[in-house]
């Protein structure tokens, strides 16, 4: 009873997370995806994916950045996207690693997370390899080209 009630703490905090990442990419010109909502669905999807990993069943829980990286790598994968959504939730994850590569030392990650943060980073790259030959991709280029290399 009581790991039910810590899974509930831990997805909420690894929600408020991933909402603050894709918070901050709206203020950069993309929000099409409803944030709380987004961050809620992709942590309740990825967590019940994989409930032993999330829920400490192996005797580590993963951190909330994890959480939330795992998400919206997740995320990326599923079908329910469009391509502009994707596109923000792989710069939203894009930031989380970003943190995790200049912070992640303070972190208290473990095996686990090291594990998800590498599965998290390989999404990003395969995303990052089909936007580059897609349609939408040229159009990116091309918009910031036309801004002079600003951002969209």
């Amino acid at each position: 009873m009581i790991r039910g009630f810590v899974d509930i703490y831990k997805k909420s905090v690894a929600a408020t997370v991933a909402r603050s990442f894709l918070e901050e990419v709206a203020k950069e010109g993309f929000g099409s995806l409803p944030a709380a909502a987004t961050a809620t669905s992709l942590v309740e999807v990825v967590w019940e994916n994989d409930p032993k990993t999330f829920s400490g069943s192996y005797g580590q829980r993963p951190f909330k950045l994890t959480v939330a990286a795992a998400g919206f790598a997740q995320g990326i994968r599923n079908s329910r996207y469009n391509q502009v959504q994707k596109f923000e939730l792989a710069i939203s994850l894009g930031k989380i690693l970003k943190v995790f590569e200049e912070v992640g030392h303070k972190f208290p990650l473990n095996g686990i997370d090291l594990d998800l943060i590498a599965g998290a980073q390989s999404v990003q790259t395969q995303f990052s390899q089909e936007l580059s030959e897609s349609e939408f991709g040229a159009e990116l280029r091309q918009l910031v080209s036309d801004s002079g290399g600003n951002k969209p």
